[in-house]
């Protein structure tokens, strides 16, 4: 999943020879519909709106089972003749601040609702208020999934803020049990005002993680190249 309105997997073209497109509220999915039908390039090399936008519904990533998620993709790639058989690439920029601050948001854009109950055994409690934790949890259990039905191994790309890294008190716990299942790759560190529209300036990191679950591995050791000089 790309996290974010469907601009970053609608305009990747070359490398990714079929797109996914699952989304929480069906207007958007019509929009994005819309959007791949106008281009031939993804008419020739085929994309999947997931769930189909006559069906008038969206598919949440969050209240559900990582094996339900799974499954209706599956379905939809099946009826292409598609299986799903290569790693998870999961591409995503997730919320970072906690969900309490903005209920009256989150009711506006269909985002207040509840975390299945798979996910919340995985993080506790406090992935209810923060909402980057609930997306890392269902992350974890579907690429444990598909590790343990194909032995293949998915990769996280991530945006996040340098407190998931660290951590910060609030993701010790998780951290301790995603690092048991994902090993640090590589990553960057910048300022943010490079790349989001902010009046203020904070470090932004974006690192890669592969899932490759080792019980003895008490933590990463997360190394980062700094480019916050550059502009």
């Amino acid at each position: 999943p790309a996290g974010g309105s469907g601009n970053l997997v609608s305009s990747w073209k070359g490398r990714l020879k079929h797109k996914i497109i699952s989304e929480l509220q069906p207007d958007l999915l019509r929009i994005i519909e819309r959007r791949m039908r106008a281009d031939p390039w993804h008419i020739d090399h085929g994309f999947t709106i997931v769930p189909r936008t006559s069906e008038g519904k969206g598919l949440n990533f969050l209240d559900q089972s990582a094996a339900s998620y799974l499954q209706a993709l599956e379905r939809e790639l099946a009826a292409k003749q598609i299986k799903l058989d290569k790693p998870l690439a999961f591409l995503l920029n997730p919320p970072y601040k906690n969900t309490d601050e903005n209920v009256k948001e989150r009711e506006a854009s269909d985002a207040e609702y509840a975390l299945n109950p798979d996910i919340l055994a995985l993080t506790g409690e406090d992935a209810g208020k923060e909402r980057y934790l609930a997306f890392l949890g269902q992350i974890l259990l579907m690429s444990r999934l598909q590790y343990q039905q194909l032995g293949v191994k998915p990769v996280v790309m991530i945006f996040t803020p340098t407190s998931w890294l660290i951590p910060r008190p609030t993701y010790v716990g998780f951290r301790k049990k995603w690092d048991a299942e994902f090993e640090f790759r590589c990553g960057f560190i910048v300022t943010s005002n490079e790349w989001f529209k902010l009046d203020g300036k904070w470090p932004l990191a974006f690192s890669i993680w592969e899932y490759a679950p080792n019980e003895d591995r008490a933590e990463n050791k997360v190394v980062l190249a700094d480019l916050t000089l550059l502009n």
